[in-house]
């Protein structure tokens, strides 16, 4: 009976010391995860994952873009450069405000930008679109131990998801084979814009009127409107753009998806670059790689007339 007793405390012994054991292994490997992929973003020779790492540690930008891809593929650095200042172009396909307000805090921290200009994309800044913020988070995960970043995280994920974060593999789990290939491949700096090639085959057909009402999203509204707040609060001048999409003629009224956030600019004296329609640009298909997505051809001449509006309220950055 003794016999038994200890030979029982002696296997529940052992099985403790393994499972102690395990976790020790398992936080050192977490740990040395967390060293190696932190090295491969302050070494990344190019891609998304340098652009990433200025944004969020190097950042030294006096104009930042930000927005979706419509930011990503319309705005060229090299020519908002000419408003006098270095610019950076910090769009993110599929993204939006979440990502926005992330990496202009991030930015802030480092460097003030004196313009930021904001591209307007209503599916990912205000309208309800999917059921999932997490996707959102993609990029700003490996900074969650940042104040300003985990802020945003408490406004979108439960404790039980943030409880995650404190592993470095969940938070870089997906970005492993991205940031080997941007370490290894050495790419050429575009500073975040990559501009479309190719032109519209199919002119599209549609109404363009109106669209059909929107549903709002209370958080994503909330984050747009904390990004009008620390904006004003570091001192930065802040723009909504909403830069061409591709019409056959003028449309009759602004869209109303737009007009949350044209409310919401007026409401806080925001300044609106709105560029929806711009004859022999918005309606010649050579300009467009499809309806939304303008190519480089395009870019740049939206790009000049973006820099020559803001040059005028802003000359050398000197912004009224």
């Amino acid at each position: 009976m003794e016999a038994n007793l200890y030979m029982r405390i002696s296997d529940m012994k052992k099985f403790v010391c393994k499972w102690i054991l395990f976790i020790v292994c398992m936080l050192v490997v977490d740990y040395a995860f967390g060293i190696l992929f932190d090295y491969l973003r302050n070494h990344a020779k190019g891609g998304p994952t340098l652009n990433d790492t200025y944004v969020s540690k190097n950042c030294d930008a006096d104009i930042l873009v930000l927005g979706s891809s419509r930011a990503a593929h319309h705005y060229d650095p090299d020519i908002l450069d000419s408003i006098g200042g270095k610019a950076f172009n910090g769009g993110m396909d599929g993204m939006g405000i979440v990502l926005g307000l992330g990496r202009y805090l991030l930015c802030a921290e480092k460097h003030v930008p004196k313009v930021v200009i904001y591209e307007i994309t209503p599916e990912f800044d205000y309208m309800v679109y999917g059921n999932n913020p997490s996707k959102y988070l993609h990029y700003l995960r490996p900074y969650y131990k940042n104040a300003s970043i985990k802020a945003i995280f408490d406004r979108l994920e439960s404790r039980f998801e943030q409880l995650k974060m404190v592993s470095n593999i969940y938070c870089n789990n997906s970005k492993l084979l991205a940031n080997i290939g941007d370490f290894i491949i050495k790419r050429e700096n575009v500073r975040g814009f990559y501009p479309q090639t190719g032109t519209m085959n199919i002119v599209p057909k549609f109404n363009n009127n109106s669209f059909e009402s929107i549903e709002l999203d209370s958080l994503k509204l909330g984050l747009m409107q904390s990004l009008i707040s620390e904006t004003s609060r570091f001192g930065s001048k802040l723009y909504f753009a909403i830069s061409p999409r591709y019409f056959e003629k003028r449309p009759s009224m602004i869209l109303s998806m737009y007009l949350p956030a044209l409310e919401l600019a007026k409401e806080n004296g925001i300044p609106v670059l709105d560029n929806m329609f711009i004859p022999n640009l918005s309606d010649n298909p050579q300009m467009f790689t499809d309806y939304v997505h303008m190519n480089y051809k395009g870019s740049k001449v939206y790009s000049h007339m973006v820099k020559n509006r803001i040059y005028s309220d802003c000359p050398n950055l000197v912004c009224k």
